[in-house]
């Protein structure tokens, strides 16, 4: 009896701490464009600490980052050109639609949960987690799903028949597409950074990978703090020498994050590296 009356009070605070979220860290330009599902005529730019609400919608720009944090602990970061609302899948659980773009998030583990704590939907799909890290982007034609900690389920929408989710677990991922359905894959493996003894002293701050197998685009992310919330900068590039294109980096410590993205679209696992920028 009284673990009942123990999840019941759990879950009567989980559903009202949901809402508000709290912007952690805004870096670049960062706008609401909607409130509480109303469209705002003209958008809201956000700033640390703002306020977010059931029904607001994100959208992120060209090297801009936001990293936020809901009621229950969960964190989620946008990159650049990303938009997502914010909502639920039912009193107890936040949903986040994905509208554009990349969304990463941490969600306490909970192995003891029968059902999904967090969920992303996605137009082909809705990605459900348990206690994760995971990462899911969208593209007109495509979407991916990638895991680097925990487990998550992709459930296919929009289909005739009822079909399982597919379970993904750390180090795997899934590409959905209207042509090849659901494919999961193993991710490929965090670049080794090479070279990267002294301080970065020249006009662009430039990196240097061991060619990972497999890859034909590297991604890099360049934040002020380890857990990247504070994300300042970021670059994909063809090669394995990554020049990252913004020059306004001042002086300090940083760390990079560095992926490889194989030729279905899936992004790796990540290396980060702490490094010193001391410009001249």
């Amino acid at each position: 009896k009284s673990k009942s009356v123990a999840q019941k009070f759990y879950r009567k605070n989980t559903v009202a701490t949901l809402y508000p979220a709290t912007a952690l860290r805004v870096q670049g330009r960062v706008d609401v464009v909607a409130r509480r599902g109303n469209p705002l005529a003209t958008p809201e730019a956000l700033a640390d600490g703002a306020v977010l609400h059931l029904g607001d919608v994100l959208q992120t720009y060209e090297q801009s980052f936001i990293s936020l944090r809901l009621g229950d602990g969960t964190v989620s970061t946008l990159p650049s050109n990303s938009r997502i609302e914010l909502a639920r899948s039912s009193r107890s659980v936040a949903r986040f639609v994905l509208q554009k773009g990349t969304v990463e998030s941490g969600v306490r583990k909970n192995d003891a949960a029968r059902k999904n704590t967090f969920e992303i939907q996605i137009p082909n799909a809705i990605v459900g987690v348990r206690g994760t890290h995971f990462r899911v982007h969208y593209e007109q034609n495509y979407s991916t799903a990638e895991v680097s900690d925990g487990t998550v389920w992709v459930q296919p929408r929009h289909v005739d028949v009822c079909h399982a989710p597919l379970v993904i677990k750390a180090g795997e991922g899934a590409r959905l597409d209207n042509l090849s359905g659901v494919v999961a894959a193993y991710l490929l493996p965090a670049p080794q950074l090479i070279g990267q003894e002294n301080a970065q002293k020249n006009e662009l701050v430039a990196f240097t990978v061991a060619p990972v197998a497999g890859a034909v685009r590297y991604h890099a992310q360049v934040a002020a703090d380890e857990g990247f919330l504070d994300v300042q900068t970021e670059v994909f590039s063809d090669s394995p020498n990554v020049v990252l294109k913004d020059e306004s980096l001042r002086n300090g410590f940083y760390y990079v994050k560095l992926t490889a993205i194989d030729e279905t679209g899936l992004e790796g696992l990540a290396g980060s590296y702490l490094f010193l920028r001391a410009r001249e």
